[in-house]
């Protein structure tokens, strides 16, 4: 037998979150700080998520964030003449087109161009 097992978040999106009562600014940098942590670990994985906005962040009720909804993800393309590996084998996204909410894309993605991680 298959199972597909996800973990259950008690709370709503980031948008839900927010509208649901006025929080502190302290409750506003926790989770923003999750947020962070969330896509740092993402980078750490060499994972793009290309998609971050308010629907595809989760908000358990003890206010810890979640990011939701890899499915723009891409591994980060590594330098030329790297030793790593690709693991990927699916059609990859071609440099040029653009996948998104084009509302919270940063600049560089809305035009198309090659994205990466560093700050």
């Amino acid at each position: 037998m298959q199972y597909l097992v996800t973990e259950f978040i008690d709370g709503g999106s980031l948008r839900d979150w927010n509208n649901a009562a006025e929080q502190s600014w302290r409750e506003i940098v926790e989770l923003l700080i999750g947020v962070a942590d969330g896509l740092a670990a993402a980078h750490d994985a060499k994972i793009l998520h290309r998609d971050i906005k308010p629907g595809n962040i989760l908000v358990m009720k003890s206010g810890y964030a979640k990011l939701a909804d890899f499915g723009l993800a891409k591994l980060a393309e590594e330098p030329e003449g790297s030793d790593a590996t690709k693991t990927v084998t699916e059609q990859r996204t071609q440099t040029g087109m653009v996948l998104g909410t084009v509302a919270y894309m940063s600049p560089e993605q809305a035009q198309g161009k090659e994205l990466d991680y560093s700050a």
